[in-house]
C-alpha cells in the first residue's frame, strides 16, 4: 500500500516501551509513513529504528521528510559504528591479564588476524584496533554520543586518535572539554577543538609531536590522471605560509602585468597562477641542461 510502512503490528510486540505507535492497537495494515518520519527523532538508533526506516516508501514523502529520513540513517551509522568498535575492541579485551611477552605475541597475532579477515593492511589494522580500544575503554562519553547517533564516527575517530598517547586523566580532560559541543560541530570544527584541548592537557607532548613532525618534513611527487601529477610539500605551518604567500604574490603580480598588456584577455584562475609561479622558480633554479633532461623524462613518464 503506497505511503504505508510494510510492518505488521505484531512486529512491535517486542517493543512494549515504545510509545510512538499504539502498540497492540488495530493498525493492522501498517502505519502512515508521514507519521513514522515525524516520530523518528523519538526512536533511539538501533534495530527498531532501522526496520522502520527500511519500511518507508520515499516516493510518498516530500523533500523535507526525505531529508529527515536521510538524517535518521546518518544516526544509524553512528550506532552501527559504535557496535563495530565495541566488537573490535573485544578481540583484545583479555590481553591485559596475560604476561607481558605473551601479551605482545597475542597482540601481534590478533592484529594480523584482523588485517587478514577485514582485508586491511597490518598497519591499518593496528591503528584501527588502537582507536577502538581507546573508544571502548577510555572515552565513555564519546561512545555514548556515537551510539546515540549524536556524532559521526569521524568525530569519534578524530578524538580517539588525538589522545592515543595521553594519560588517562589527560584523556578524560580532553573528552570532557570537547564532547558537549561535538554534536553541533562539523568534523573540521571538532578537530580544531580537539587540538586545542590536547594542547591544554599536554603541552609538552604537543611540543614533542611538533618537533617530530618538523623532522618529517618532505616534498613528494604523486602520479595523477590526464597527464597531471601532484607535488605535495609537508612543511611547518609558518614555512608553508611563507611559500604560499610568495607564490601568491608572484602570481598576482604576473596577473596584473598580463592584464595591463592585454585588458581584453580572460584572467586565469589564481591557483593556476601560483602553479606557474612555482614552475618559473624551478626553471630559474635548474641549469638549462638539467631542466631539459627533466622535461624529457616527464614526457616519457607513463602516468
Amino acid at each position: 500500500m503506497a505511503g504505508m510502512s510494510a510492518l505488521p503490528v505484531e512486529y512491535f510486540d517486542d517493543f512494549d516501551d515504545f510509545d510512538g505507535f499504539a502498540v497492540g492497537s488495530p493498525v493492522v495494515g501498517g502505519v502512515d509513513d508521514a507519521q513514522v518520519v515525524a516520530l523518528l527523532g523519538e526512536v533511539e538508533p538501533g534495530v527498531l529504528a532501522m526496520t522502520l526506516l527500511r519500511g518507508l516508501e520515499l516516493e510518498g514523502l516530500d523533500e523535507l521528510q526525505r531529508i529527515e529520513v536521510a538524517a535518521a540513517w546518518e544516526r544509524q551509522q553512528g550506532w552501527v559504528a559504535a557496535q563495530a568498535q565495541l566488537a573490535l575492541a573485544a578481540v583484545t579485551a583479555d590481553l591485559p591479564g596475560m604476561a607481558v611477552a605473551e601479551q605482545v605475541r597475542a597482540q601481534e597475532f590478533r592484529t594480523d588476524l584482523i588485517a587478514a579477515c577485514l582485508r586491511w593492511s597490518p598497519m591499518a589494522a593496528g591503528n584501527k584496533l588502537a582507536v577502538a580500544e581507546r573508544l571502548a575503554g577510555d572515552l565513555p562519553l564519546t561512545m555514548a554520543s556515537l551510539e546515540a547517533g549524536s556524532i559521526s564516527f569521524r568525530h569519534a575517530f578524530v578524538l580517539a586518535d588525538a589522545v592515543l598517547e595521553l594519560q588517562p586523566d589527560e584523556v578524560a580532560f580532553v573528552e570532557a572539554r570537547v564532547i558537549e559541543k561535538a554534536a553541533q560541530q562539523t568534523v573540521a570544527q571538532f578537530t580544531r577543538a580537539v587540538r586545542r584541548a590536547v594542547l591544554a592537557a599536554a603541552p609538552q607532548l604537543a611540543a614533542a609531536r611538533h618537533d617530530q613532525a618538523v623532522a618529517g618534513r618532505q616534498v613528494r611527487l604523486l602520479p595523477g590522471v590526464d597527464g597531471m601529477a601532484d607535488l605535495i610539500a609537508h612543511l611547518p605551518a609558518v614555512d608553508a605560509e611563507t611559500v604560499f604567500l610568495a607564490l601568491d604574490g608572484q602570481a598576482r603580480r604576473a596577473a596584473a602585468a598580463a592584464k595591463a598588456d592585454n585588458p581584453e584577455a580572460p584572467a586565469q584562475p589564481v591557483g593556476a597562477g601560483r602553479a606557474d609561479a612555482l614552475l618559473c622558480w624551478a626553471k630559474d633554479a635548474w641549469p638549462t641542461r638539467i631542466c631539459r633532461a627533466g622535461r624529457a623524462a616527464a614526457r616519457r613518464c607513463r602516468w
